[in-house]
């Protein structure tokens, strides 16, 4: 959890739109709310997503990566939690897809951080 000032990275882009420069500002009052508490591995946060098909045949992984996402707010302070990111493009498709997965529990994120019910398609 950390408190009313957050952490930013503020990118000074020139008129021909080239980076120029940027300013980096750190969180500060960071508390942890819980013991350390083992995460999922990235293989199984993708294979949960395979079987919960939120990643369609055929796609291709092209990365996965640690993030801490918001997941509520509370008086002015936030609370994140690890989330492994996962982008990939589908067969026949040049766009990239992004899927989150909670690192703890392997609930999937939407685009908020709130949970997704993940439901399968069995009949």
């Amino acid at each position: 959890m950390y408190g009313p000032r957050h952490g930013e990275i503020i990118f000074d882009v020139s008129a021909d739109h080239l980076l120029v420069g940027y300013t980096q500002s750190y969180m500060n009052d960071v508390s942890v709310l819980r013991e350390k508490t083992d995460i999922i591995s990235p293989t199984k946060a993708l294979v949960w997503l395979y079987q919960y098909n939120e990643i369609p045949d055929n796609s291709k992984i092209k990365w996965v990566k640690m993030y801490y996402t918001q997941l509520l707010s509370i008086k002015n302070n936030v609370v994140l939690i690890p989330t492994w990111v996962i982008g990939y493009t589908s067969s026949g498709s040049s766009s990239m897809t992004i899927k989150r997965i909670n690192a703890f529990n392997g609930a999937i994120l939407d685009g908020e951080g709130t949970t997704k019910a993940a439901t399968s398609n069995d009949n």
